[in-house]
């Protein structure tokens, strides 16, 4: 299995403190890859980030830990420039934001072994750029545009648990790229002139204007969910209490509750298996 050094690039803005440290146990109980880089930029924060990182950022088997921090937010743009550029010497880089939880194999499929098979798959040439979010409600598929990528993967092509999915943008949710070929695409550095206050329209202009990635994947369900605890009671809210594709159901393809061909309640409404999106039901029959 591949050794090669693979860097991890955080970025932590505003006070995120508990975020950032269930990040990082989070991915190294789930990921038993090594040695890892793991590369921390603390962008503002003044709620103990600094002194956290500084006593916990140590050792570790095959680990090596970078941190940088600025005293104000810089943007978000900025931010991410910063970080990506004290891991640009590596082939590797898997990019996290301290938002972010990976998830156990029980919610995955994915045993702790995976960024090793992730990283000899990529070795191949294949892809450049491997997208690791998963979307755990209706919302969020939403909000992401989710039912387009779906409706452009290439199932022709497609590679164990990866779809390729030609044209794909470039995000800065977690996400497995080879270094070189972003820069080299213009996706890194991000144009830091274009960054807005965060909270405004401006600031993920940056992100959405950059080029995109070449040679663009997906894994299937993906590995790290967002501020998994903002969801809340998954059951109670949506009558199902597992994470899936598409939704929170106990079905990994995410349509059915207990079951039966029926959204989750999160859509608030009811649709037949006929009823779904041509391109949703290619999705759910894949597995």
């Amino acid at each position: 299995m591949s050794r090669k050094p693979i860097g991890v690039s955080i970025l932590t803005n505003g006070e995120r403190l508990p975020f950032l440290e269930r990040c990082i146990h989070s991915l190294l109980a789930n990921c038993y890859y090594r040695p890892l880089t793991i590369c921390v930029f603390n962008n503002g924060s003044t709620d103990g980030t600094n002194e956290w990182c500084m006593k916990e950022m140590r050792g570790g088997y095959a680990i090596e830990w970078l941190y940088d921090c600025s005293e104000h937010d810089v943007g978000c743009a900025a931010g991410q420039n910063r970080v990506a550029g004290m891991l640009r010497d590596y082939e590797y880089v898997l990019h996290l934001e301290s938002d972010f939880e990976h998830l156990p194999e029980s919610l995955t499929g994915e045993d702790k072994l995976w960024l090793h098979r992730a990283v000899e798959w990529m070795d191949r040439g294949d892809c450049d750029y491997l997208y690791l979010r998963r979307m755990v409600d209706q919302k969020e598929a939403s909000m992401h545009w989710w039912s387009q990528w779906m409706a452009v993967t290439d199932e022709t092509t497609s590679s164990g648990p990866y779809l390729q999915c030609p044209g794909f943008w470039w995000s800065n949710n977690p996400h497995l790229r080879r270094n070189d070929s972003v820069y080299e695409a213009g996706c890194l550095p991000m144009d830091e002139s274009k960054d807005g206050p965060k909270g405004t329209p401006g600031w993920s202009k940056p992100e959405m204007e950059t080029a995109r990635p070449s040679k663009t994947w997906l894994h299937h369900w993906g590995l790290f969910v967002h501020e998994r605890d903002s969801h809340g009671d998954l059951e109670s809210l949506t009558g199902c209490d597992t994470p899936a594709a598409f939704g929170t159901a106990k079905c990994k393809y995410g349509f059915f509750k207990d079951g039966k061909d029926m959204w989750c309640q999160a859509c608030n409404k009811s649709v037949t298996y006929k009823d779904l999106p041509e391109h949703e039901k290619r999705f759910r029959e894949l597995w």
